[in-house]
């Protein structure tokens, strides 16, 4: 998996600089750092961290979301200190989440070195056609143009089978269910989410 990384549905401090989304700046967002966070992470770090959001922006999720709902409103970054010092590196894990008319639209979250990763977003009137192009397409920015090995040809649908993110308050709402494209890579698999037969949502999310 490339490091520039990225994950579906919404929420997003001085660390974050400018960046290019469309030929405007990265969206400034309010940032918590953890104390030993705080502490620990280096400089070269605190760059991925900025680069990882930059990425995020780049990417299809969040251009799709900015070109039907507009640019978020508001944009969150909580950054702990990880257990990569088990092996001797210090990593860093960060969810990053952004909102639209007060609400949560999309939430990315990377674990550093381990290189887990989620993305959620919550976009509604979606067609099944746009929302496979959708995570065709993240797929492939997050892995590059090889993807990470899903199978988009047999899908699995699985009642309650919710996000862990954005989805959470509906995992027990009636008539909620994951049409789900799997991958042995990495664990690698695409979600799209119905509330009844309408598209609520999408999710990518690997472990390496």
């Amino acid at each position: 998996m490339r490091f520039s990384i990225q994950v579906l549905m919404l929420v997003m401090a001085p660390m974050l600089a400018s960046a290019q989304q469309t030929s405007q700046s990265a969206i400034h967002c309010r940032v918590s750092f953890d104390a030993a966070a705080r502490a620990a992470l280096t400089a070269v770090q605190k760059e991925e961290i900025r680069e990882w959001q930059r990425d995020v922006e780049a990417g299809p999720f969040y251009r799709e979301l900015v070109s039907k709902l507009g640019r978020p409103e508001a944009c969150t970054m909580k950054v702990d200190v990880n257990s990569a010092r088990t092996f001797k590196e210090e990593g860093w894990e960060a969810r990053l989440s952004y909102f639209l008319h007060g609400e949560e639209r999309l939430v990315v979250e990377l674990d550093n070195p381990f290189e887990e990763l989620v993305e959620e977003m919550r976009l509604p009137s979606v067609t099944a056609k746009r929302a496979l192009e959708l995570l065709k397409a993240a797929e492939k920015h997050s892995y590059d143009e090889d993807g990470c090995g899903i199978d988009w040809t047999k899908p699995t649908r699985e009642k309650g089978r919710i996000g862990p993110i954005l989805h959470t308050r509906a995992r027990s709402a009636p008539g909620t269910s994951e049409v789900l494209y799997l991958s042995d890579t990495c664990n690698c698999r695409a979600g799209v989410v119905y509330t009844g037969d309408q598209i609520t949502g999408l999710r990518l999310s690997s472990v390496c």
